[in-house]
């Protein structure tokens, strides 16, 4: 190579530098788009699930008129005559304006719906605990409103209403756990911290796995199963939300892989755990 450049005139060398400065610069105007699009792609992987926002290029130019088709049945408000309390009757006995007597009177009928005020309710429970000399253990008395033994600094428990509610709003409509804390401060006079409300979650949790592994055993003896990933974040990137189901039953499991081994080891363990 170093003979060749030497038997090379002055000009021919110049426009042979020019070639390759040329060649340079397009070499890494395509590793700067490769580098975007990878960069876009690890975005995309990362992002949790269900990006309900439409792409911008994908939106229809003409979406039509908004609403249901001309001639639809109409939709109104109904209400049972059992779920009406006492009536409120707001009579007029003269004119508001000029207090003059009134002709032709007539009733005009609404139904109101309206939350009642919400008052917390506390409720001391006094349970009580001995040693059994045949068993060789401790034991307790249980109420049904109780959801642990815990007792001292941790005896200010949430009921097992108040659990549920926490629970639906942070995992059927999605709200973060610190949102749930002020809207049950807020809504019910409820303190509840963040932290308190992850430990409530793993006894929910552990209380509920028999019923979870039931779930499981049904799935695996059906004659259908559909199983899918999506991306799912866990403190880091990188985990994945799998989904189980057939027209009756839906499990989710969470898992830092997206292959076909995350299959495998959920048939084993379902398999260690019901036989």
């Amino acid at each position: 190579m170093r003979d060749i450049l030497t038997g090379l005139d002055k000009e021919k060398l110049i426009e042979l530098l020019l070639r390759q400065d040329e060649l340079i610069k397009q070499l890494q105007a395509e590793r700067a788009l490769l580098e975007k699009r990878i960069e876009e792609l690890e975005r995309k992987s990362n992002r949790q699930a269900a990006p309900f926002r439409i792409k911008e290029n994908k939106r229809s130019m003409n979406p039509g008129k908004p609403g249901q088709k001309a001639g639809h049945k109409g939709y109104y408000r109904m209400i049972s005559e059992s779920e009406i309390a006492q009536p409120i009757v707001v009579g007029l006995p003269h004119c508001p304006d000029c207090s003059g007597a009134l002709q032709d009177l007539s009733d005009i009928e609404q139904i109101i719906e309206e939350i009642p005020e919400v008052r917390r309710c506390a409720t001391r429970v006094i349970s009580q605990c001995g040693w059994c000399s045949y068993c060789q253990k401790e034991v307790y008395s249980r109420h049904p409103l109780q959801t642990s033994l815990a007792s001292g600094a941790a005896k200010v428990q949430l009921g097992p209403q108040a659990k549920s509610m926490a629970m639906s709003l942070q995992y059927e409509y999605g709200m973060t756990k610190r949102k749930v804390c002020r809207l049950m401060k807020k809504a019910f006079d409820i303190s509840l911290s963040p932290a308190g409300l992850v430990y409530a979650s793993h006894s929910s949790a552990a209380k509920m796995e028999p019923q979870y592994h039931s779930i499981c055993k049904e799935l695996r003896q059906s004659g259908v199963v559909h199983s899918d990933e999506t991306s799912w974040y866990v403190g880091a990137p990188k985990h994945w939300l799998w989904v189980f189901t057939n027209s009756n039953r839906t499990v989710y499991h969470v898992s830092g892989s997206r292959g076909r081994a995350v299959i495998t080891a959920w048939s084993e363990k379902i398999i260690q755990a019901l036989w």
